[in-house]
This record gives C-alpha cells, sequence and structure tokens, in this order.
C-alpha cells in the first residue's frame, strides 16, 4: 500500500497543479490486472491495486474540467524476479503462467524488456 497507493497519491499531489494551471497534461498509473482479477495469495497487492483504480477514477474526475486526463494501464504479468514469488511456482515460466492463471489475455506475460519505453497517447479531440 505504501508504494503502490500513496506513490500514486504522492505523485498526483504535485503534479496535478501544475498540469491543472498549464490546462493540459496526461496523468498516467499503472494499475494492475490484478485489481479486478486478483489470484489466490495476492489479496494485499490486488487491493492496492484496487485502491489505486479508484483512485485513478476519482483524479480523472477532478482533473477533467481543467483539461487534464488521469488514465492508468494495467499490464498482465511481467517477468521479474519477483514474480516467481507472487506466483508462487518457481521458477516462472511463461508456460506455468498460462497453466496458473489462464485470464492472460494473449496467453502470455511479458517481459522488461517488451514492456519499456514510452507509451502514447492521442490528444483530446476537444478541449473544455
Amino acid at each position: 500500500m505504501a508504494v503502490n497507493v500513496k506513490g500514486v497519491w504522492l505523485g498526483a499531489k504535485y503534479a496535478l497543479p501544475v498540469m491543472k494551471r498549464q490546462r493540459r497534461g496526461v496523468f498516467l498509473i499503472t494499475a494492475s490486472t490484478a485489481a479486478t482479477r486478483p489470484r489466490r495469495g495476492g489479496q494485499t497487492y490486488a487491493a492496492s491495486k484496487g485502491a489505486v483504480v479508484t483512485l485513478t477514477k476519482s483524479l480523472a474526475l477532478e482533473a477533467a474540467p481543467h483539461g487534464v486526463r488521469v488514465v492508468a494501464i494495467a499490464p498482465v504479468a511481467t517477468e521479474t524476479p519477483m514474480l516467481a514469488t507472487f506466483m508462487a511456482k518457481p521458477p516462472w515460466t511463461p508456460r506455468a503462467g498460462v497453466a496458473i492463471s489462464p485470464p492472460f489475455p494473449s496467453g502470455a506475460s511479458t517481459s522488461p524488456k517488451t514492456s519499456r519505453g514510452p507509451r502514447s497517447f492521442s490528444p483530446p479531440t476537444t478541449r473544455r
């Protein structure tokens, strides 16, 4: 909770006022599919990401009148050393991930290499 929720809250606390004054900006938050599809043994993580999703929605309502968008992305499991403990089946392999959790949209996880880099968003078509 201290990182997943408080980190987003602190980021918003300091970034959104600047964006509101500029009347533009996109505040991008990393949520997780665990927020809506929790897995056995991951209650705390799922709860923290659920809080992140709700915070995103609340911040979006607050920022929208100022021309600022608040959005969240929800990546699927990413192959990191932490994933094996999270999925409770070391060593982690994409095949094992599918066996443990079939709801991965493409049937596979991502890796830091495939998920790095900027995320792009099209600008809003209308201004308020």
